[in-house]
């Protein structure tokens, strides 16, 4: 009914009860109805206007009309739930607990006036439990919420699916088991919250209010998913959602303010994963408007000052506009000042200042700005339940706050203050896991400045047992990216903590579970796959289809609803996924199925050469050389972290009018490399250049932690005569992994075969602006006259990604000559560049991206050659250490053999660097090589370009092999 119709419909009943007079019960009991419906059309314009005097009215009506009618009058109960309701409105809008309170004891003797057997019992009940969940709300206690959880699900078990208030109450099941979410951080619970909230969508009927809040609902519960699981999918949604709601709600309704607030809330959270500035100015924008729109009296303008003042102090972060702080800090003092201090809430907003006044510190220095945010995160904390979910993430911020008090006034008692609360937030085993992560990778460096490196170890065994629990099978590629992301340094920090301890295999272990998981966990489907397929035939068929049913990319849709109806049947094949898996780890000769290397594997890994584990971490930095012999540590203390950053944070040009400079600051790097890490390592591995049989020994080299980018195989110095360099000790190979290595190994038998003939793929000339490539056709010519006769050769001159993806699932070699692009945001999204038509004929660029690349499964695939620009790159900071990058994604789909670039090439040296490496693996003529002897070419094909350009290692240090 609009707003016009219900004005009308009061004024007639206004009319009608004025003309009931009398003192008799008929009249008295008439005189009720009449106000009760009265008092109905008022809240019921209330609900519409927002309008403060319709409510009053509407009380007032009730309480007469409850007056009117005697203790035993039959409906008393019906008058009683009427005014409670009304009570409960009045109290949502202005914040008083004496509405709240008086609404749930009328609710209360509504139910006690009711038999068990009273057809409205029910509805009492969930009245009821409404209103104690508005009490938990504001105080907090778990028995109102738990009453109220109770109440609506016999609420919803009452009623048929095809009842008009089914929506309803599931809608406020879903919210009620939100906030139990919210408070126990148990994960079932918010499943059944969006079951529930999904549910009420899907049965709303065509009633504005129902859809609306349902859709919101069902929004906020997607969201909190997010943040538990970091699925993207789920963010999007909870967008959509909330915006359709927006959209269509009117500016001056009731709850408009409510809906942006949500929908305000999303955008931050995709701002926080993507850093688009439109998403934080849409954030910010939303947050305003609901501070503009709500009374200084609402209750809710405390929450919304708060949430305003959170997303400005982050826009200050990324511009560094002082008016920005300065109005973040009004708003969140504001929102202190208004919030009563046995508030739920209170803890939240006090969190925030502090956060918020932590910024400041590290602008201004003064620190009274930090001690006052010391202050408010204390106090948040002392409000806080120690088994509350959100503890951990307030604890992390003190501890942030108390190392920056160490900074300035060096009192111990500051670290160990840390200590304590890095040590209570990983105690807080229903919080976010992220926060519980961020404890660990602070207490890692923390513990043992206090000298309390037993407890860091222990930490660093149990976080790597949180791994599986967060990074699920079904999220994408990008979605892992991003769960990875938050445990960057800890497998390195992990391993410096086992070193430290004197635990040599403990840290391998650690570094192998804790490193290149993402390509560990795709290798490991293969690689482990084929032992299952010969031995248990059945459970291996099963295994596959659910492996590649949790892989298949989810569609693109229009409509967010068949989404999400894709999206729930792959959540379940995850857990069958999980429980197959533990099923063949039952087996005998299965019990690390997936699991990776253990140590006496990566000893036998290390048959044909040694690896090298570089690990530089801020405790300290060592190089771990595991041989058949054995492992053996060796203590690098002159390689600090402080020293690794200060080169890794040069950015080197190959910009022809700043090359002669880099080059000779590049030379520096590769010196200070050799004199602080290599050479000692070398040294004490016995690693020399002359063993038994005259060959160069081998090295594959895995750099972790600052170490994970680090040009090893160029270490030295170069200069003619010198061989004070990893060239003229050892020929260089790399690898993401132990495990990768293996991969790479399983692939191939002693030799690699080449029957399958050679595909080249070239791109002269790039779509999209980027520089032509001449070097391209002299390149291929020189490839194909080498190897004419020799070898098949199948030609792609400016294709698409689709027939590339077509033409290697026929061939051995695959050569490269084009364009390459970084993604370091997104390294799955990074690139050989290629093209293909658009709608009008002209050429675009097209992508054969790593995720691309990784799902193909080539069976005849020997040899990668990408002489294309930075497909080796490893410079996505927060995702060093998962080695994501075109090299690792084409070891994925089945090459053992990987050569790339560090960075962009020159295309002169690119021709060279081809040339030469085909001259010395076909030399002999025959089809098959050892698996040294590709590494050996590319080494020695490298050495011929660097002794006549020592000089200019910019030019010919780039190119590395991966591989077996």
């Amino acid at each position: 009914m609009d707003e016009g119709a219900v004005g009308t419909s009061i004024d007639s009943l206004t009319q009608l009860f004025q003309q009931l007079t009398g003192e008799d019960l008929d009249i008295a009991e008439s005189r009720a109805g009449w106000l009760t419906e009265l008092g109905i059309k008022l809240a019921r314009r209330y609900e519409q206007t927002g309008e403060m005097r319709d409510l009053e009215e509407a009380i007032k009506a009730a309480q007469q009309s409850l007056d009117l009618i005697p203790n035993n009058y039959p409906d008393r109960a019906v008058y009683l739930i009427n005014l409670g309701s009304m009570l409960c409105h009045r109290h949502e809008r202005t914040g008083k607990m004496q509405d709240l309170e008086e609404a749930i004891k009328a609710a209360q003797q509504a139910v006690d006036s009711t038999d068990n057997d009273h057809p409205n019992r029910i509805d009492y009940l969930y009245n009821r439990g409404y209103m104690l969940g508005r009490r938990y709300e504001q105080t907090g206690k778990m028995q109102d919420l738990e009453e109220a959880i109770n109440a609506a699900q016999q609420a919803i078990d009452s009623i048929s699916n095809d009842h008009p208030d089914r929506a309803a109450r599931l809608n406020y099941l879903g919210h009620i088991l939100c906030r139990r979410y919210e408070r126990t951080g148990r994960m079932q619970e918010l499943e059944e919250a969006i079951r529930a909230a999904q549910q009420a969508v899907d049965s709303a009927p065509n009633n504005y209010l129902d859809w609306a809040t349902s859709l919101v609902s069902l929004g906020n519960a997607l969201a909190l998913r997010y943040e538990r699981t970091g699925q993207m999918q789920d963010l999007q949604e909870a967008i959509i959602a909330a915006q359709q709601v927006v959209d269509s709600t009117p500016n001056n309704h009731p709850n408009w303010a409510a809906y942006l607030n949500s929908l305000g809330r999303m955008f931050f959270y995709r701002y926080e994963r993507t850093g688009q500035m439109q998403d934080l100015e849409e954030a910010i924008k939303a947050a305003q408007q609901v501070v503009d729109s709500i009374p200084n009296d609402h209750p809710d303008r405390a929450a919304s000052l708060s949430n305003l003042g959170s997303k400005l102090s982050s826009r200050y972060e990324r511009t560094g506009q002082m008016q920005d702080i300065e109005e973040a800090i009004k708003a969140a003092q504001q929102a202190v000042d208004s919030t009563p201090n046995n508030h739920p809430n209170r803890a939240a907003i006090l969190n925030s200042l502090g956060s918020i006044l932590r910024l400041l510190y590290e602008q201004t220095g003064q620190m009274q700005d930090l001690e006052e945010a010391i202050k408010a995160t204390q106090q948040a904390i002392g409000s806080t339940p120690n088994d509350h979910p959100s503890r951990a993430g307030y604890l992390n911020n003190l501890v942030n706050l108390l190392r920056h008090r160490y900074e300035q006034t060096r009192r111990m008692q500051d670290l160990e203050d840390a200590s304590s609360c890095v040590l209570e937030s990983w105690g807080v085993r229903d919080a976010l896991p992220f926060h519980r992560v961020q404890a660990v990778a602070q207490g890692l460096r923390l513990l043992p400045q206090v000298g309390d490196v037993n407890s860091a170890a222990e930490l660093a065994r149990d976080v790597l047992d949180l791994l599986p629990a967060i990074n699920k099978r079904f999220l994408d590629r990008s979605d892992q990216q991003f769960v990875m992301s938050t445990f960057a340094g800890i497998a390195s920090a992990s391993c410096a903590v086992m070193l430290q301890t004197q635990q040599t295999n403990l840290a391998l272990e650690f570094l192998e579970r804790g490193r290149a998981v993402i390509l560990g966990q795709v290798i490991g489907d293969r690689s482990d796959f084929s032992s299952l397929m010969h031995h248990y035939p059945e459970l291996a068929q099963t295994f596959e289809n659910l492996r590649d049913e949790i892989n298949a990319p989810i569609p693109t849709m229009d409509n967010s609803t068949l989404q999400w109806d894709v999206i729930r049947p792959r959540r379940e094949v995850a857990r069958e996924y999980e429980a197959c898996i533990e099923k063949i780890r039952s087996l005998p000769n299965h019990e690390r199925f997936l699991l990776g290397p253990n140590i006496p594997e990566m000893q036998d890994l290390a048959v044909d050469g040694s690896i090298i584990v570089v690990n530089i971490a801020e405790l300290r930095s060592d190089a771990i050389i595991v041989s058949s012999a054995g492992t053996r540590t060796v203590n690098l203390p002159s390689q600090t972290a402080q020293e690794a950053l200060r080169w890794l944070n040069k950015e080197w040009s190959t910009e022809p009018a700043e090359l002669g400079e880099m080059n000779k600051e590049y030379r520096k790097y590769l010196a200070w490399l050799w004199n602080a890490c290599v050479r000692q390592i070398l040294e004490e591995g016995e690693i020399t250049a002359t063993p038994s049989g005259g060959y160069l020994p081998r090295i594959w080299w895995i750099g972790t932690g600052f170490a994970s980018s680090m040009p090893f195989h160029a270490a030295g110095f170069h200069q003619p005569g010198s061989t004070e360099n990893v060239f003229c000790r050892a020929i260089s190979s790399y690898t993401p992994s132990f495990r990768a290595l293996a991969h790479a190994r399983g692939l191939i038998s002693d030799e690699v075969a080449v029957h399958a003939g050679l595909l080249t793929v070239s791109m002269t000339t790039t779509p999209g602006g980027a520089s032509p490539l001449p070097g391209v056709v002299r390149e291929i010519n020189i490839i194909k006259e080498m190897l004419a006769g020799r070898v098949r050769i199948s030609e792609l001159n400016q294709p698409s990604a689709d027939e590339v993806v077509n033409g290697l699932q026929h061939h051995s070699i695959a050569h490269f000559a084009c364009h390459g692009r970084t993604n370091h945001s997104d390294p799955s999204e990074s690139a050989l560049i290629l093209q293909k038509t658009n709608g009008s004929g002209s050429f675009i660029q097209d992508l054969l991206t790593v995720d691309m690349v990784s799902d193909l499964r080539l069976k005849d695939a020997r040899i990668a050659y990408l002489s294309a620009c930075s497909t080796a790159e490893n410079k996505a900071s927060r995702l060093a250490d998962e080695v994501i990058h075109i090299v690792s994604g084409f070891q994925v789909a089945g090459f053992s053999h990987c050569i790339g670039c560090l960075w962009p090439s020159s295309d002169e040296i690119c021709v060279e660097v081809a040339k030469n490496f085909y001259s010395r693996l076909f030399q002999s003529g025959v089809e098959q090589r050892s698996s040294r002897e590709v590494a050996a070419a590319l080494h020695e094909s490298v050495q011929l370009i660097k002794s006549v350009m020592w000089k200019q290692p910019l030019k010919w240090a780039q190119f590395v092999h991966y591989g077996a």
